[in-house]
């Protein structure tokens, strides 16, 4: 499978992906934080049908065992915008390091893309991998990142951040 962005087409092994993220644990199994056990349980239903649709189209069965996930904010709602990476088997083709003739915002919105309602992704390989898998043993690899917002706030517990 391949994605395309204004700069650059990123190859992706499905499969590869699939076989490796089916050995990976939940989020909530490598941290115990309040906010790593929110995320596994909230994402699914945050990202929608269409993100947990994309996710699965490059071999990603659940969020719930990304790489890392984070807490960015808590928004004037009192939802959370989550950020994170995961790992996929692949490699990026880059066309040209800048888009002549664009701003840095343009710039920035063309190395996205949105998934679902409340999220996007962009890539990265190279030196900005971090945390690399066992489970993708080798292969190349690069990282997706993700930033998920309006994600609420679902444990039976206070939510502790919106006082940092």
């Amino acid at each position: 499978m391949t994605l395309n962005f204004d700069n650059y087409d990123v190859d992706i092994d499905v499969e590869a992906t699939r076989r490796a993220h089916s050995r990976l644990p939940r989020t909530s199994e490598k941290c115990g934080c309040a906010g790593c056990r929110n995320f596994t349980l909230a994402i699914g239903d945050a990202l929608g049908e269409g993100g947990r649709r994309f996710l699965a189209s490059v071999g990603i069965d659940d969020l719930a065992k990304a790489t890392e996930s984070y807490v960015n904010f808590v928004q004037r709602d009192g939802t959370l915008c989550y950020g994170g990476w995961c790992h996929l088997c692949g490699r990026i083709r880059r066309r040209f390091e800048a888009v002549p003739d664009a701003t840095s915002a343009e710039w920035g919105e063309a190395r996205e893309r949105r998934v679902g309602e409340r999220a996007h992704i962009s890539f990265v390989d190279g030196r900005k991998i971090i945390g690399r898998e066992a489970a993708f043993g080798d292969a190349a690899i690069v990282q997706m990142e993700f930033v998920a917002w309006g994600v609420p706030w679902v444990l039976d517990e206070p939510n502790p951040y919106p006082d940092e």
